[in-house]
């Protein structure tokens, strides 16, 4: 059957955005973008080279770019050199150099 313990990129995402939220009882106030909810969240450039790092056998088997494709890497491949900018509660608190064009 299916393995209990696997998590795929999707459930990980819930989980740490409006999963997390629900149990914490606070699915009403946070976990996605709402008007009205608090929200923090970062801007990713989809584009860096920090995935060019990796072995051409491992890039050829990832999802060409889409959104959902960017995400994914994203959350697998991804470390802090790709992201741009930072907001807490709606509030840009961090920004470094220019932000690349995601898929859309």
């Amino acid at each position: 059957g299916t393995d209990p313990y696997k998590v795929d990129y999707k459930i990980a995402f819930w989980t740490a955005t409006l999963g997390g939220a629900f149990a914490l009882g606070l699915e009403d106030h946070l976990g996605h973008f709402a008007a009205g909810k608090q929200a923090d969240a970062v801007v990713v450039d989809c584009a860096s080279a920090v995935f060019d790092s990796f072995l051409p056998q491992i890039d050829s088997a990832l999802p060409k770019r889409s959104l959902a494709a960017d995400l994914e890497r994203y959350l697998n491949l991804g470390d802090d050199r790709n992201v741009k900018r930072v907001y807490v509660r709606g509030k840009l608190v961090r920004e470094t150099g220019t932000q690349a064009a995601c898929a859309s």
